[in-house]
């Protein structure tokens, strides 16, 4: 069992996920915090917390949370449920956040976001991944270099692509193939960089220099 804890600036909502989650999700405990509190310190965090799940866009700053709890081995995430800057983006990660959670939520995808962070994953909600690999470029402002013997020259294209976020209807128009085409395309580059999903084969990419964003 996982101890995972919210830490919220008097959110009625995300009182009302904690208290969902632990009746639907028991073999884990959710437990919540006020911000305020924790930083004053009339109240503590659970010691042997696993996963902090941060709500942003409060009024109160993360920073003090980040400098008291990223030295205890504690895996760190953030929630917000509206608008993220791309400054704030180059900020969390430098911090190296584990999760980038975003409005409502299946439960079961949840489940399983939060089972990836703690077997030491990244989670990344699709509406910051464009936002995280463009910043991610930015930052390494490396050329593009590529193997040649790794993807056809389609596959080359339609990574590019996807590195730009676009849909397989997206690259299907750009690049004037079908979409099941596309799909053939993203399974076989997928499987030849070994990675588990589309958004791992688009990190890879980046992380190697092999397009551009």
């Amino acid at each position: 069992m996982s101890n995972i804890a919210f830490i919220h600036d008097n959110s009625l909502y995300m009182k009302g996920i904690v208290h969902i989650l632990n009746e639907e999700i028991p073999e884990h405990t959710f437990h919540l915090y006020n911000y305020k509190e924790v930083l004053s310190g009339e109240t503590r965090i659970h010691y042997y917390t696993d996963l902090l799940i941060l709500e942003l866009n409060t009024q109160t700053s993360q920073d003090e949370i980040y400098e008291k709890y990223q030295n205890r081995n504690i895996k760190m995430a953030v929630w917000t449920f509206s608008e993220v800057h791309r400054e704030q983006i180059a900020d969390l990660m430098k911090k190296g956040i584990d999760g980038y959670f975003y409005g409502d939520l299946d439960l079961n995808q949840f489940q399983s976001a939060i089972l990836d962070i703690l077997k030491g994953n990244k989670y990344i909600h699709t509406y910051f991944s464009s936002m995280i690999l463009h910043e991610y470029a930015r930052i390494t402002n490396q050329s593009v270099t590529r193997p040649s013997d790794l993807l056809t020259n389609r596959e080359w294209e339609v990574l590019e692509g996807m590195s730009k976020g676009w849909q397989n209807e997206e690259i299907a128009n750009q690049y004037s193939i079908s979409d099941k085409t596309v799909k053939n395309h993203v399974s076989s580059i997928i499987k030849k960089l070994k990675v588990k999903n589309r958004m791992h084969a688009v990190l890879a990419a980046i992380r190697n220099n092999w397009v551009s964003v």
